[in-house]
């Protein structure tokens, strides 16, 4: 598992491992932490970070290790990608988990029970519920964001492919990420059908596998965005609305002077900046975190409930309608390869049906970068 790092993402980290990791004395847990992400000491990972942001790969053995040779035996080293997982990947966690609950009979190897008639029943039931649930850990959504970089290079045709399956599929996308230098190019048959499922594609099972109605590579038919839409965009003032919501917060971010248009350029404090400002004389909430990788991602609701802050943190899933306020979109601001809202063919956005109208009527003009541009993995 590959991410990038902040000073201020690994303040966050450290939390997670003090909830994971109660009884391991703190500096113990933050120079392990610092062996796990590859520097020699915590000293000089904050260092280094306090000049630039990082990639890193997570060492679980160095992790274990480090504890093992201060007296913590037994520690797994799977508590650093645990923690890693729940600050950096908490929305793709959230996307499998609306995948399984979509597709009962999907597991990390695929769909339904293995027949293997030299099993009984019950075990055989048994192994199949302990892979669904393996499909929350982190090694299987590193699985699951692979298998989306690969098959978001794809679009989408109106018939299933049958000339492919997943399974073959899945080795395509390992070879993808070989070619590209990944040291650890693993995708589950399960998990790339669990991106498909995410992404939009539609499937039909044949035995553990599924075809899915792929098409060719930088189709425009339909192009599959990076997460799946909850409510579908429908006609053009949809996206005006989400538009005009998106770049009003952007603008008031940048106003408000919690971060600039450079990537990395982030100024507030703590994990995420929550900010409110006015659109079409409508009371606004927003919020800002680091998405990693230059980006940003953005969280608004207009006319805010009193708690709307709580369902506004970066880290709340998508899933979000009518709790922060009577209109609510989320997206991403592109930093680092140009400056551009990330807009796909169905963003996250619900209206009120009488304020659409005016949210829609508006135009709200960028200040610096562009209102619509590609999504970016």
């Amino acid at each position: 598992m590959k991410a990038h790092f902040s000073l201020t993402e690994i303040e966050s980290i450290k939390r997670e491992l003090a909830d994971l990791l109660p009884n391991v004395k703190s500096s113990h847990r933050v120079e392990a932490m610092a062996r796990g992400l590859g520097w020699n000491t915590n000293a000089a990972l904050r260092a280094e970070l306090a000049l630039a942001d990082m990639e890193r790969a997570v060492d679980e053995g160095a992790f274990a290790d480090y504890l093992g040779s201060h007296g913590f035996h037994g520690v797994d080293g799977g508590v650093l990608s645990e923690a890693v997982t729940r600050h950096k990947f908490a929305e793709e966690r959230a996307a499998i988990q609306r995948v399984m609950e979509r597709e009962p009979n999907l597991a990390k190897w695929g769909f339904g029970v293995h027949d293997e008639p030299a099993k009984p029943r019950a075990v055989r039931e048994a192994e199949f519920q302990s892979n669904r649930q393996a499909m929350l850990n982190p090694r299987a959504i590193g699985e699951f964001v692979r298998a989306r970089e690969f098959l978001s290079q794809f679009g989408q045709r109106k018939s299933i492919n049958r000339k492919i399956s997943s399974y073959g599929l899945k080795h395509r996308a390992e070879e993808f990420h070989r070619d590209n230098g990944s040291d650890d190019p693993y995708v589950g048959n399960g998990m790339l059908i669990a991106a498909a499922v995410h992404l939009g594609f539609r499937t039909a099972r044949t035995g553990i596998n599924a075809n899915l109605n792929i098409g060719a590579k930088g189709s425009n038919r339909s192009t599959p965005s990076t997460h799946v839409p909850q409510a579908a965009l429908g006609p053009k003032p949809r996206f005006q609305a989400w538009r005009n919501m998106m770049v009003a917060a952007i603008n008031a971010g940048l106003d408000q002077n919690l971060f600039g248009l450079d990537a990395d350029d982030n100024r507030w404090t703590g994990g995420k900046a929550v900010y409110r400002f006015t659109l079409a004389d409508m009371p606004a909430i927003a919020s800002v975190g680091d998405a990693s990788f230059g980006e940003l991602v953005f969280k608004v609701a207009l006319q805010p409930c009193s708690d709307a802050e709580k369902f506004i943190e970066p880290c709340t899933g998508p899933d979000i309608r009518f709790e922060a306020g009577e209109a609510f979109a989320s997206g991403w601001l592109e930093r680092r390869k140009g400056k551009w809202l990330q807009t796909g063919p169905r963003p996250m956005c619900y209206f009120r049906r009488e304020l659409l109208p005016t949210i829609a009527g508006i135009e709200v003009q960028p200040h610096g970068y562009s209102p619509e541009g590609r999504i970016m993995l």
